[in-house]
């Protein structure tokens, strides 16, 4: 089947090019009429699409997402469009890790514009949201699903999978160093980081040595962003993840603490995250890894993870209401205190 080339902008998402998109997996798909709704940019244009069929075989659902570049400046969104991409291509076909359901994904590898048609869950999910923690049950399903994704690549994550930090090194360290961290810390959030992690030149090395000490450690495939922020729970209770810019390679506990450090109240983290973390591990073991890391390994894994939370003072502003950030940021620096995560690092 001839490849569906990409519209040049959002006015190009036509009934007809809609119909060629949908009909490459679900032949026979013709689109009648397609209304786009306001977009909304956050580090890509998300647009809900009101769809009606003049045939419609595979049961398409009206409300559709578009989540795209188009119209955007693709320069510093062209890797993570493609990462995500072939996440929906190649990831989410593979492993049923519970995401949106995906009707059309493809990158244009000249310009460097993706466009994905999702489910719209609007109506049927909730969205997370960093200023409401996941109850126990949430948690434990989150990790379940991480499990799943980890599991499936455990030691073996394939051919071409960008790895944790990788290229990012740079630009990771470029937000923590000097100017980029004050900054940070003037954000209303920025008052609940104490003494010394309010030190640039602390931050970094606590950032290095977290990189430097997973090193040797089972790679996997990485979801890389799974704060609570890119998740939703279904109407079945079910959680799932969004947003796969940040696919890669990498240690499984970057994964794990970012998520569950930042998304359980600092109350729930502290009486279940042992338990939380056993039943992960035990979930590895019944995906098929025979040796998935030990307690002991796991929890010091944990806590030497926990500091990567604190970038989300780093988000640019508009992303999220400071009132999130606020909320996450305070979760990540009472688990710091808690795991004495320099002392982990041996600072």
């Amino acid at each position: 089947m001839t490849p569906v080339e990409l519209p040049g902008e959002l006015a190009g998402v036509t009934a007809e090019w809609l119909s060629a998109a949908l009909s490459q997996d679900r032949p026979g798909t013709r689109v009648a009429t397609v209304r786009r709704g306001a977009p909304t940019v956050r580090f890509a244009a998300g647009v809900p699409l009101a769809v009606t069929y003049a045939a419609n075989p595979a049961g398409l659902p009206e409300a559709l997402y578009l989540k795209t570049t188009l119209g955007l400046d693709v320069g510093r969104l062209r890797a993570a469009a493609a990462r995500e991409t072939r996440f929906y291509t190649e990831f989410a076909r593979t492993v049923p890790v519970r995401v949106p359901e995906c009707f059309f994904a493809a990158t244009d590898d000249r310009t460097g514009h993706s466009v994905l048609v999702l489910a719209d869950l609007s109506g049927a999910a909730r969205f997370g949201d960093p200023r409401r923690p996941l109850g126990v049950a949430e948690l434990r399903d989150g990790l379940a699903q991480l499990a799943l994704l980890h599991a499936a690549w455990w030691d073996a994550p394939p051919a071409g999978v960008e790895p944790y930090p990788g290229d990012l090194r740079p630009v990771v360290l470029g937000l923590l160093a000097g100017d980029g961290w004050r900054r940070a810390l003037d954000r209303p959030a920025g008052s609940l980081v104490p003494q010394p992690l309010r030190s640039p030149a602390l931050v970094v090395e606590a950032t290095e040595r977290m990189w430097r000490l997973q090193d040797g450690q089972a790679v996997t495939v990485l979801h890389g962003d799974p704060h609570l922020g890119n998740t939703y729970t279904g109407v079945d209770g079910r959680l799932g993840f969004l947003d796969w810019q940040a696919l890669s390679a990498g240690p499984y506990a970057y994964d794990v603490t970012r998520y569950l450090v930042g998304s359980a109240s600092v109350a729930v983290r502290r009486r279940y995250e042992r338990e939380l973390l056993l039943g992960y591990l035990e979930a590895l073991r019944r995906r098929g890894v025979a040796q998935p890391p030990t307690p002991t390994e796991a929890w010091t894994a944990y806590r030497r993870n926990v500091l990567h939370g604190l970038r989300f003072l780093c988000t640019p502003p508009g992303t999220y209401p400071e009132a999130a950030i606020e909320a996450y940021v305070r979760r990540c620096v009472a688990a710091a205190e808690d795991l004495q995560a320099l002392a982990a690092l041996g600072l």
